[in-house]
């Protein structure tokens, strides 16, 4: 067409096209979406849609191709099959562009048996890894918690190490937390700790919460209190809100040997408290009870200053850049070994079973939630709980037997909140007393008996596809005002 005439042109070839013509349907959205402009796409997507419905091949791949994630759901369903046909003989991105769509749901519904075996065909073109690693993160991940496969450390530490080594920065972090942890891999902490450095450096707030974690729990003197509180600092301001409420403690506790100062402690756990964080929100009330007016004002200042210091760190990936540190590079072969045949295959104890039972015959849809008093996760925590308690009044009558008589023993009388976290192996870990009516020795009874439940039942792959991450933040109440504290 001219250009003086183009859009005379356009609007006899949109009258062909109105009529069924398939071909004029297609140099519509050739036209169109080279144009550019939202219109313009917009149009030429309808176009495509329609022509794609005829049966045209180049169609159906165009429009495929060009969708984004703010288009209509209808867009997504429809145009499914056609991206299921041409990964079957397709090239590795196409089989790529299969497995993302199956493993978010872009199709309608998550299908993640079908985004593992498209992906895994993806990830056997070492070029095609070497340009999009993510392949191999995303295969880690579904391998790691059972998702579309059975569930496989060993597998999972695999295809994270060809993730990192291929430019995925948050592989280093799941390599670090298999390595820390003994998945699939060699037990192996400082090497853990390595990885978890390098994530830290390429902007994962999580390696660098772990990092302060691990400073935290292993450090014996003040310069590890400080080098924890600057980790924590790090991932907070990133936006974690875990991290968040680590900072507060550390300004309630006077990490920096500075003194405590409640307000900066309670500025924070404000901020922490606004991501839903109930340990924040419980110890932000506790806090401000005993402030005074002036500096309660202080402190809503100095949330105003500290919002604007938040800024979530945008991740991306670095193809053909090797992010391994240089001592681990050469040394997959050593590291990377079976630790255990198939994890799900034999509980540990009656518990774990009962959970495995209980999720293989639920049959309520799976969703992703944060809301604990549903779902499989609700009876896990209730069996945690009662273990705790067993635990609390076998260690009361061993005391009794010396002398020792507890002030409190009534289980309806009695107050405490502790805060945990809860890994995906089942692990307990960062025990922290929240609040409480107890005297000091009973209150450790209660806190080394959370300990000491560790490991709890491993979480199935469908109480995993429940929760939004592989750890949670919890908290265990004893007590009518506790548990409804927290339940607020």
């Amino acid at each position: 067409m001219q250009s003086g005439h183009a859009e005379e042109g356009l609007d006899w070839i949109r009258r062909a096209a109105t009529n069924g013509l398939m071909r004029a349907q297609a140099s519509l959205m050739e036209i169109l979406l080279q144009r550019g402009g939202e219109s313009s796409r917009a149009e030429g997507l309808r176009w495509a849609l329609l022509a794609s419905r005829q049966g045209d091949p180049i169609s159906q791949r165009r429009f495929v191709s060009e969708l984004r994630r703010d288009d209509p759901a209808s867009y997504y369903r429809e145009s499914w099959p056609w991206l299921e046909r041409m990964a079957v003989r397709g090239d590795p991105a196409t089989k790529f562009q299969a497995g993302i769509w199956a493993f978010y749901g872009y199709g309608g519904q998550k299908n993640l048996d079908a985004a593992y075996r498209n992906l895994s065909e993806a990830a056997q073109d070492d070029s095609f890894v070497r340009q999009v690693p993510q392949v191999c993160f995303i295969l880690g991940y579904l391998s790691e918690n059972g998702f579309g496969t059975a569930q496989n450390y060993l597998g999972a530490a695999t295809f994270y190490w060809r993730a990192a080594e291929n430019g995925w920065p948050e592989a280093t972090y799941r390599l670090g937390l298999l390595l820390e942890h003994g998945q699939g891999t060699v037990v192996d902490a400082e090497r853990a700790r390595l990885l978890y450095a390098r994530a830290a450096e390429l902007g994962i707030a999580e390696a660098s919460y772990r990092l302060g974690f691990l400073e935290k729990v292993t450090g014996t003197d003040a310069s590890d209190r400080r080098e924890a509180f600057r980790r924590f600092l790090q991932a907070a301001t990133n936006g974690l809100s875990m991290a968040q409420s680590k900072v507060a403690l550390g300004y309630a506790q006077g990490w920096l040997n500075q003194g405590a100062n409640p307000v900066e402690a309670l500025a924070w756990y404000r901020i922490a408290a606004t991501s839903g964080n109930r340990l924040a929100r419980i110890k932000a009330e506790n806090l401000e009870q005993n402030l005074s007016a002036a500096q309660r004002d202080e402190v809503d200042a100095r949330v105003l200053v500290i919002k604007s210091m938040i800024r979530e760190s945008v991740v991306r990936g670095r193809p053909g850049e090797n992010l391994l540190p240089k001592t681990l590079a050469s040394r997959c072969d050593e590291l990377l070994k079976p630790t255990e045949p198939n994890p799900q295959a034999r509980p540990r104890r009656l518990s774990e079973a009962r959970l495995k039972r209980n999720a293989e015959t639920n049959t309520a849809p799976i969703t992703r939630r944060d809301d604990l008093e549903v779902g499989l996760i609700k009876p896990y925590l209730d069996d945690l709980q009662n273990q705790v308690w067993q635990l609390v009044r076998q260690r009361w009558a061993d005391l009794a037997r010396n002398g020792f008589s507890p002030e409190l023993t009534n289980r309806e009388d009695l107050e405490i909140i502790l805060s945990y976290r809860l890994l995906s192996d089942g692990r307990v870990e960062d025990v922290e007393l929240v609040d409480t009516n107890l005297d000091d020795r009973t209150t450790r009874l209660f806190v080394a008996a959370l300990e000491d439940s560790s490991p709890t039942p491993r979480w199935t792959p469908r109480l995993r596809a429940e929760l939004t991450d592989e750890q949670q933040e919890l908290l265990l109440a004893f007590g009518r005002k506790s548990a409804l504290r927290i339940s607020q």
